[in-house]
């Protein structure tokens, strides 16, 4: 229903899907309620780079219903929940028999953790000086720079890219 609303009130998109297969190209994964405003919606998606690109020549806007949506570029990169290593996620994990702290960095389960500093396992083992936030942390030097290979990857896969249009 969305994809329709998008296709039906966006001009760029009704003339993009004239020529391509629209489901090719946009896959919606989720839509929530915002938490500061319950009366406004994020809808989450993933999108190819030739969509984007013509997203972006449309000033990063989008036409939902009658709302004016900003498109925020959001790159994923998976992080295992059970030795925190980037890039696979636990069901993948090559050592599933030894846990990693996502806070402290030592080996025990997450949930059990009772440390009161941050250590974070990945930018240890990278060589980083800065150490002292957790694995998870959205700002982890280490995160950022799988993130930043990401966005300059020629990967045109759907989910290697995912763009939160919020209204």
């Amino acid at each position: 229903e969305v994809i329709q609303q998008i296709v039906s009130q966006n001009q760029y998109v009704k003339q993009f899907a004239t020529v391509n297969n629209i489901d090719d190209h946009i896959e919606i994964h989720d839509i929530k309620a915002t938490r500061s405003k319950p009366s406004v919606f994020q809808a989450f998606a993933s999108v190819s780079e030739a969509l984007r690109k013509g997203f972006r020549n449309f000033n990063d806007k989008v036409t939902i219903g009658l709302t004016s949506c900003k498109i925020y570029d959001r790159f994923h990169v998976k992080r295992c929940n059970n030795c925190q290593g980037l890039g696979h996620y636990y069901k993948e994990c090559p050592t599933p028999d030894t846990p990693c702290c996502a806070k402290c960095g030592l080996d025990h389960a997450t949930n059990t953790c009772s440390s009161t500093t941050s250590k974070c396992v990945n930018c240890t083992k990278a060589g980083k000086t800065a150490t002292d936030h957790t694995a998870y942390d959205p700002k982890c030097p280490v995160l950022q720079i799988e993130v930043e290979k990401k966005k300059k990857s020629s990967d045109t896969n759907l989910n290697s890219q995912r763009s939160r249009w919020a209204h």
